[in-house]
């Protein structure tokens, strides 16, 4: 059995984009990581936010800062690709519930057919 060939555009990498918000007063950076998979079937830019607070007792330093946000939105990056794959594996298992449950049927079916032949 052969399947048509489908050519899809699927980056050799994803391109990450970090805006930092620094606000040295409050103590806090803030990392806006911007997702771009340059797939043209998905054009949308997905954008996560990473947020570091320095402590009350702690120096602040803002590099220290850029990279805990900036870790902290690439988690949530991949924990989005870890649910998406999970949800695809589910699905697929189901999927593949129902397909061997119907061929179940169609075998029960077709032996039923077989033994009213036999029958007769």
């Amino acid at each position: 059995m052969s399947y048509p060939y489908v050519q899809v555009n699927v980056p050799d990498r994803i391109k990450f984009t970090e805006e930092y918000f620094v606000n040295p007063i409050k103590r806090v950076v803030v990392c806006k990581l911007l997702v771009d998979n340059g797939c043209t079937c998905f054009s949308d830019v997905i954008e996560y936010i990473g947020k570091a607070k320095c402590a009350p007792d702690d120096e602040f330093n803002d590099l220290i800062g850029k990279r805990l946000a900036s870790r902290r939105a690439r988690a949530k990056f991949y924990n989005d690709i870890s649910k998406s794959f999970t949800a695809v594996a589910d699905y697929l298992a189901d999927e593949v519930i129902r397909w061997n449950q119907k061929a179940d049927k169609n075998f029960d079916v077709l032996k039923d057919i077989e033994d009213s032949l036999e029958a007769n």
